[in-house]
């Protein structure tokens, strides 16, 4: 009963939203987030009757973030080609 707890914690619920702290090099993850269900700042470690798994949002965030890269890449394929002939007119006499 005790490891289902731990299974079912806020950290790894679909409805927690983490906050994070501004460190020296790199933002730094908080013990508290936000609970999108209950609408109230929540610890990492806690749970609550809303719990849900966070796996569905994290597979549609990776195809998300999938696509937006996709299209950065097209956007700086077109930005290369751009400068690229740019160069070739200042190139010529």
């Amino acid at each position: 009963m005790e490891e289902e707890g731990k299974n079912k914690s806020c950290a790894r619920c679909g409805n927690f939203q983490r906050y994070y702290i501004k460190g020296l090099r790199r933002f730094e993850k908080s013990e508290y987030g936000y609970c999108k269900q209950s609408r109230q700042i929540v610890c990492r470690e806690g749970s609550c009757e809303f719990w849900k798994s966070a796996a569905k949002g994290r597979a549609v965030s990776k195809r998300a973030a999938s696509r937006a890269l996709s299209e950065i890449f097209s956007d700086i394929s077109a930005l290369r080609q751009i400068f690229e002939e740019e160069s070739e007119k200042e190139r010529l006499p």
